[in-house]
């Protein structure tokens, strides 16, 4: 059972890694940077600049960079929870296809990690991300025939950006969501149908909460989410939060 007073400095730890791991870097030269690198030689996985305060917004660091996947599995700080054979196989997943940011949070999580109850994606985003990030979701409906020609609204959860709209059309819809949000356990939009078309989200329209889908690369992360008639709610849950 993980030590409260360990677990609660690893989370502490972890968040702010994602500000420090650039200029402080993982301790190993185990970064080699490929064609689409910076530099295109070997480098310190702390060499990375200053692209994680960019990242948020929009920036487009180099990928494919390299790490030496069985150095930086080798040796885990004690009480860590990942074993070599998982680390690798991640590490080895997607070797290449990050930059250095990406590659350098996945090394401190490969040696310092404590949070038993995430994966190796997850460590990564929360080590690259502890602040959040500014996104753009798409989200896509379909089979939604007994909405047809209705209004649908949508945002990121916590966002504070305005409601995006669209009309129901052939059951289906999409919508490009922007915001600042926190992928940290993933993340999520809230929609609205305003069935009864008076404008104010009531028990009479339909709401919805859809889980996002986050996909690498681990600098410019993608998120996406589906909409089935099945996920929708009558009854005016959420109204409060658009």
């Amino acid at each position: 059972m993980k030590h409260p007073a360990r677990f609660a400095t690893s989370f502490l730890a972890s968040s702010s890694i994602g500000l420090l791991l650039l200029a402080q870097g993982c301790g190993n030269e185990i970064i080699t940077s490929g064609d689409g690198g910076a530099g295109g030689g070997s480098t310190s996985s702390g060499a990375t600049g200053g692209g994680g305060a960019s990242l948020g917004a929009g920036g487009a660091d180099p990928v494919g960079v390299t790490i030496d996947c069985t150095a930086a599995c080798a040796a885990p700080a004690e009480g860590a929870c990942f074993e070599s054979p998982d680390c690798e196989d991640f590490c080895h997943e997607h070797n290449g296809s990050w930059g250095e940011p990406g590659a350098s949070a996945f090394s401190f999580c490969a040696t310092n990690d404590f949070m038993c109850f995430e994966d190796f994606e997850g460590c990564t985003w929360r080590t690259l991300y502890p602040m959040g990030l500014d996104v753009t979701a798409e989200l896509d409906g379909e089979g939604l025939f007994a909405f047809e020609s209705l209004t649908i609204q949508a945002r990121l959860d916590g966002s504070e950006q305005p409601l995006v709209s669209t009309l129901i059309a052939d059951g289906a819809f999409h919508l490009d969501l922007t915001g600042h949000t926190s992928i940290i356990g993933g993340a999520s939009a809230i929609l609205w149908i305003d069935v009864d078309g008076d404008d104010i989200c009531d028990a009479s329209d339909v709401t919805a909460f859809i889980l996002l889908d986050v996909e690498p690369p681990f600098e410019a992360p993608r998120l996406h989410g589906d909409v089935f008639a099945d996920m929708l709610k009558q009854g005016g849950f959420g109204c409060e939060l658009l």
